[in-house]
This record gives structure tokens, sequence and C-alpha cells, in this order.
């Protein structure tokens, strides 16, 4: 019903004293769906000293300290059942219990006893399943005591793992050290580890198996392995194993020639395989004549009109890729583009005919998502380049009619629509990939970056909400695992679930969503459009965070980057910037896929520092807010290199850092009464100067919006923002006047003064808020004049549509969402100018 203090009030009326299993069982549900472990745990401790004799109550107890995370009282509650109620299972929980208290800092000396425990339960058989062998497996991997592991694993213990690979896979594992420099391997473990992976390709034949022996075995002995698996094959049931092997082994040596002659056999014999670029793609370096390469390899397309079947349209497809990731398609002239345009549409539509299921891609997906990259680079060369760009926007959407299952298709469309500040639609596409649970933290950036960029609130307030609701699930649920893990006996589990609650409790999508969840605060539209930001609930909605801001180097190093930035196949060449988005200020965490973390790491620092500061300035706290502004400049220099901040991203932080000294200047004098005239003409003389720096940013951007034909709403948004901040800053000021007034007892001169500075400034923020959103007038109407242009009319009868109708819908229909994208957007930008507006008038009175 939603009412969780009402429950809890209900329930503390309730003696605990004596209850019964039903009323033990009600209370526990409400105390877990509130996630109130102290109270959890109470229940039970209470319950067992009253039936001692309770096997179930004393259970509940030890997995409530499990829930709470009280490793040490696990630990105890556990020996406290072994010895109540002596079961092996229980002396198994105890050894798991000791082998997490070593796992913790200063618990060391836990490890011994663990393992002391564990041979005690061998001696008395009590290990009896594979996995209560894992536990003693993992506390001599604690130990590092590889020989023992490998002794284990070979005496009778070893059987019972009842899957002969598991075995000999792990004792190879351990042989090498899970990867470690072959070199530094004692020679026993590396011959035996060899031997093993020798048999493993021989039975198996899988590509881990073959790279590992590879790394382990003497060259020769490798390459003569190759000549007899390639000589063994059959003509018509060939594994591309053995071919990848002898090019991995030319590629260790740098022999680039033969590796070059090796990679078009490939290419002839597996190019019909969707495996074929990635297989190749690590060794395309080699080449040194890309161009004279991909011709040799389109040789095969070119000549008489041969029959375009699934097996040969998935050859081309694989030399669209390869020669992509060559660089030859960029290389290209606008001409030879269009050329390669119109080859590559026939072979899609050929595709079309292909029966499939209708939650199957099509196999030409790849195929319009290259020729739309052509286009974006045509583009480029382009003075208008939005009709390009919305064409390919036509050719994807009318390749989803029939691929509409095609997240590849949609991430490009995501991309597209953003990059021509249309958020609507890209939104739209987002929400048909039906984003679920842990979704929300590997690809949630995908769109969460675009709608903070393009000022959509609503939606960007809903994706945080969404992922926070997730971790809110995850924090409750996983627990509960670790808990059935411990019931079942599944303790290699164990060690898993704990590492998966650690990735997701210092998740940087969660740090990077709860920042700018406060700032939304800011920016979400009210009920009354006039109704002002309220500064002054920050700081308590700073104290109620979970987690807390990450504003120091020590939080931000346990950050863990859980994004997915494999969903795609990347075909594009080294260096290219295909991907790259147009200048996007105060973004988020733009294009992650590019950006070294570190840098994103001191973005999100400088945004929380930017918020800490604020709430500060709330609280009058002027040391704080001297400490946390040196500490905002110190991190803006660093960013000054960063490929995370433009220009412009600059200019408005340093604005924004220069409204924190002017407060301390300000409030020096108010707090203490020792504001001056000299003091006060000094804030007037800095203010002016910080007015025309934000006049100037907005300048700026007004030109561009005349000059450019992009669609810069991006820094639109960004500037309102930083706008509005400014107003938050000076507002402080504004409302400390009254007191400061009441102290002096009356208007002193230097009083008068800074209030006639807060007025000049409101009036010169109400005149530039004006200006902009005048201006997004103006841009709404140039929104409505792009559309398609003479090099659009020129590509589109280069591509031979079979479904010619519904593509020219597709594209009507194209347009107008765009159209209708941009004036929602710019609609809900003035709706936040006007609260802007209505600050900036408080601020005149």
């Amino acid at each position: 019903m939603g009412k969780p203090d009402e429950a809890w009030a209900l329930a503390e009326t309730v003696p605990k004293t004596d209850l019964d299993d039903s009323l033990i069982h009600s209370f526990s549900m409400l105390y877990k769906s509130m996630y109130r472990m102290d109270a959890l745990v109470d229940l039970y401790e209470t319950a067992f000293k009253k039936h001692p004799k309770n096997e179930e109550l004393l259970i509940g107890a030890f997995q409530a300290y499990i829930r709470k995370n009280d490793v040490a009282k696990e630990k105890e509650t556990a020996m406290r059942l072994w010895k109540t109620f002596p079961q092996p299972k229980y002396f198994l929980w105890v050894i798991q219990a000791t082998l997490r208290m070593a796992q913790l800092p200063g618990g060391e000396s836990n490890l011994v006893f663990a393992q002391r425990l564990m041979e005690k339960a061998i001696e008395e058989k009590k290990v009896t399943t594979v996995e209560d062998l894992e536990l003693y497996l993992n506390i001599l991997k604690e130990q590092k005591d590889t020989d023992k592991i490998i002794k284990t694993l070979e005496g009778p213990l070893g059987k019972l793992m009842k899957l002969e690979r598991d075995v000999v896979e792990r004792r190879a594992a351990l042989y090498t050290q899970n990867g470690a420099d072959p070199n530094s391997l004692p020679e026993s473990h590396r011959t035996d580890a060899a031997s093993i992976y020798r048999k493993l390709i021989e039975e198996y034949d899988e590509w881990h198996h073959w790279k590992e022996y590879m790394r382990l075995e003497k060259p020769d002995v490798v390459n003569e392995l190759i000549r007899q698996k390639l000589a063994a094959l059959e003509s018509k049931n060939k594994s591309r194993t053995p071919y990848l092997a002898e090019m991995e082994m030319l590629h260790m040596t740098g022999a680039s020639d033969p590796i070059v002659q090796k990679l078009q056999e490939y290419v002839a014999i597996f190019g019909s395989k969707p495996c074929c670029f990635s297989d190749v793609s690590m060794y395309l370096k080699h080449i040194k004549d890309p161009k004279s390469f991909s011709t040799q390899l389109h040789a095969r397309f070119e000549g008489e009109q041969k029959e375009l079947t699934p097996h040969f349209i998935q050859e081309y497809i694989s030399w669209l890729q390869i020669s992509r990731k060559l660089g030859v398609q960029k290389s290209m002239s606008v001409e030879d583009k269009l050329k390669l345009i119109q080859e590559a549409f026939l072979y899609y539509e050929a595709s079309e005919k292909i029966k499939k299921e209708v939650t199957e891609l099509c196999l030409g997906d790849d195929i319009l998502i290259i020729v739309t990259r052509l286009l974006r680079e045509i583009s480029v060369e382009e003075k208008n380049p939005v009709p390009l760009l919305t064409l390919a926007i036509a050719i994807l959407e009318y390749g989803i009619l029939r691929s509409k299952y095609s997240w590849l298709i949609k991430f490009e469309l995501i991309q597209l629509y953003a990059n021509l500040s249309a958020i609507d639609p890209a939104i739209d596409h987002f929400h048909k990939l039906d984003v679920k649970h842990i979704l929300w933290e590997t690809i949630g950036y995908k769109i969460f970056d675009h709608v903070m960029r393009l000022g959509h609130a609503e939606e960007a307030y809903h994706c945080c909400n969404y992922l926070f609701l997730f971790h809110e699930d995850n924090r409750k649920q996983t627990p509960e695992y670790i808990v059935k893990a411990y019931g079942f006996g599944t303790y290699s589990k164990i060690p898993e679930f704990f590492a998966f609650k650690e990735k997701l409790e210092n998740s940087e999508q969660l740090a990077i969503a709860t920042t700018e969840w406060i700032l939304l605060q800011f920016q979400l539209p009210a009920e009354n459009p006039t109704e002002l930001p309220n500064l002054g609930r920050l700081p308590q909605q700073l104290s109620n965070l979970n987690p807390s801001l990450f504003d120091t180097d020590e939080k931000l190093k346990k950050l863990r980057f859980n994004q997915d930035f494999e969903v795609t196949v990347d075909w594009e060449p080294e260096g290219s910037e295909i991907y790259m988005k147009f200048p996007t200020p105060g973004s988020t965490s733009a294009q992650v896929e590019k950006i070294p973390q570190v840098e994103q790491l001191q973005h999100l620092k400088l945004r929380n520092l930017f918020i800490m500061n604020l709430s500060y300035l709330v609280q009058y706290d002027m040391t704080q807010v001297a400490t946390t502004t040196l500490q905002l400049e110190q991190t803006i220099s660093q960013l000054e290199k960063s490929t995370v901040l433009t220009n412009f991203d600059l200019k408005m932080w340093k604005i924004l850092g220069k409204g924190f000294r002017i407060s301390e200047l300000v409030f020096s004098g108010l707090k203490e009464s020792q504001l001056t005239g000299q003091n006060a003409a000094q804030i007037e003389t800095q203010l002016t100067d910080w007015v025309k720096s934000i006049q100037d940013l907005g300048d700026e951007v007004l030109e561009e919006l005349t000059s450019s034909p992009r669609l810069p709403l991006g820094k639109l948004v960004a500037l309102h923002n930083a706008m509005l901040m400014s107003l938050l800053i000076v507002e402080r000021w504004h409302a400390c006047l009254p007191a400061a007034k009441k102290k002096k007892g009356t208007d002193s001169a230097d009083i008068v003064l800074l209030r006639s500075s807060i007025k000049n400034f409101g009036n010169a923020m109400a005149a530039h808020l004006a200006k902009v959103k005048e201006s997004c007038k103006n841009l709404d109407a140039g929104f409505r004049k792009d559309g398609d242009g003479d090099r659009v009319e020129s590509i589109v009868p280069l591509l031979k549509f079979s479904r010619v109708e519904e593509f020219t819908k597709t594209r009507q229909d194209v347009l107008r969402g765009i159209q209708r994208s941009h004036a929602a957007s710019l609609q809900r930008l003035e709706k936040q100018i006007l609260r802007s507006e209505a600050l900036a008038k408080t601020l005149k009175a």
C-alpha cells in the first residue's frame, strides 16, 4: 500500500518478547522489505533466547547477520549453530564465515584457522560434494598455495569433480598462474601446462586452448601441430582454429608479409561466416597497402552478376567491414563513396528477400549501418550537413521496419538523432530496447548523456530513478542470494555474489546519476512556471544521499566502470571520429567510449565539488566554500588539456568558480558586519566583470546559432544552466541582506551599494535570458527550414528501394519527427528560462 512509516509504527507497538512462528515470519518480511537489518537481528536473537532449542530461529539470526554484512557476528553465530546443532553443513558455514573474515583488512590470521578447520573436515569425511571441495580450493587460492591445489585436484578429492575437463583446465590455469609471463614460470609447470593444453586441443579444438598453448610451447612445436591440423582438415568441414593459430604465430613474430597472404586465404575460406571480421580484425594492422588488399578481396564481387545467396551476401558484408576498418572507405572520394553506397544497397535489398523469423536480425543490417556512416562522412564536406544526416536516419528507420529487434540499428539511430538535437525520437528508440534491471547499469549511458546534454530534465530524472531502483533492488536481493548459497551449500557462488555486490556498490554510473539527480532538482518543470528553484533544501538532500557524493580522489579510486562499451561492433579505423559527438557542453560523461577513465572521474569530481559548494553556501560556511572553491579551481586546471571538456565547458566552469570567489568576499563582510564601502565597491567591480563573462559566453553561443547549420541545442541548454547556477549563487547573497540590515540597524551605504550591485546583476541576467529566449524562437523557425538538399536528391535515386512508397513515407515521418522534437525541446528550454527570469526578478526587487 506504500505506507512504510505506518507499518513501522504499528510494528513497534507489538511486544517482541514472545512471538509465535507466524508473527516472527511477518515481522521478518517487514524488516527485510524496509531493509531494517538491526531490527531483524534483534527479532531472531530475542526469539532464540526464549526458545533455545529452536534451530530455525538461530538459522534466522545467522542469515540476518549475512544480510547486515556483520562478518564477525556471522562467524560467531555459525559457531553457535555448530555447537548447539552439530551438523556437517554448519561446520562448513563456520569455515566459509572464517574465510570471509580472512578477506577483510587485518583479518589475515583467520586464513590459517580456516585451513585447519577445512583439513579437519576432510579428515572427518565432511567434504562430500564438489562445492565443499571448492570451499577448500578457495582457501588455498587465498593462500596462493598452487602446489597444494594441484595436489588436491590430482588426489582423491579431485574425483568429486564430475567432469575431467574441469580438473585439467583448472590444473593448467594454476600451472600458468592464470596468464602469467611464461618465462617467469618454473619449467616443470610450463611443460605440464603446455601438455594439458595440447590434449585439450586434440579433444575439443577451442581457440582459448590454442592461445594458451602458443604462449607456453616452443614455436617450432606449435607450427608442427598447426601443419598437422591443416593437413587433416576435410575440404567441406574446415575448422577455423588452425588457420587462426597460423596467423597468431606470424603475428607474435611480427612477420607482416606472410600474414597478409594468410589473411586473404582466411577471408576466402571463412568470409561467409559472421565471425570473419572479429576473427581477423586484430591482424589487419599488418597490412601495409590497405587499398590494394581491399581491391583484391573485392575482385570476387566484380564481373558477371552472381547469385546473391545468403553466404555470398555475408562474404560481401565481411569485405565491407574489413575495408572500413582498414580506412579504405574513409579515404575514398565523394564519388567513390556514392558508388559504394549504390553497390552496397543492392546487396541489402537482396538480403531482405531472405526468409527469417520476426525476432531474427536481418542479414543486411550491417550494410545499412555502414551506408549511413558513409553518408555521415560525406556530410562533413557539405556546407549544410543536416539533410544528409536526416537521409541517413531515414535509411535506418526504413531498415528497422524489416528488422524490428536490431539493437545495432537502434543504437545508431539514437546517436544520429542526438547529433541533430532531436532527443525525443532518440528516447523512443531507447525505450524500444526494453531496457530493464542491470541494463540500466551497462547500457544506460547510451541515452543518459544525451538527455542531460539536450535539456530533457524529465527523462533524465526517470533514467536516474530507474537506475536507483535497480541498485536498491540489488542492495536488498544480493544478500538473499548469499543466504541461499549458504543454504544450498554452493560455496563457489558466494565469492561471485560478493564481487558482484562490490562492483555495484562502487558503480561509476550510479555516482554520475546521483550527481545529476541533485542538479536536476533545479531544472525539473514546476506546476507553476514561475516557481523559484529552492536551493535551501540542498543540504538536507545531500545528507540523505546513499551513496554520498564522490568528491575526493580517495572515493573516486573505488569507482568501477560497469558500462558495456562493446555492445556495438567497432568497424572504424584507428583514430576515427565517426562516433564523436558534436561539442557537448554540460554533458555528464560525454563520449564515454573515447574519454580516458581518469578524466571521466575528474569530471565527476568537478560536478560533485560544485554541488558541495552550493550546499556550503546555503549554510554560510565560508571556510568550506573557500576550501572547496580552491579544489574546484585545481580540478578545472587539471582538465584544461583533457578531452572531456570543450573550451566552452572550461569557460563555463571558470565563471561558476568566479561566482564562489565573489561569495567569499560578500559573506566575509556580511557575516561579521564588516562590509565596508571599499569592500562593496570591490564586489561591484568584480560582479560587473562576472556579468560580462557570462554575457560574452552567451553571445558566443548566440552567434553560433546564426552562423552554423548545425543545431547546437546542447550549448543553449548548458548556457542556461550556467546562468541559472550563477543566479542561485547571487540569490544567497540577496537572502542575507535583511539580516545584515537588522544587525546594523539601518541601510548603511555599503549595504545599499551591495543591494544595487545585486539589482544590476538581476537586470543584466534578466535581459540576457530574454535574449536567449528570443533566440530560441528564431532557432525554432530555423529548425523548421532545415530539410533535404540538392545532394540528397541526387543520392536517393542511387538507392534502389524495393519498397519506394514505404521509404518515401518513412523519410517524411523522420523530418516531421525531428521538427516536432526540436519544437518540444525549445519549449522545455523556454519553460526553464521562465523560472530563471523569475529568479532574476527577485534580485531586482
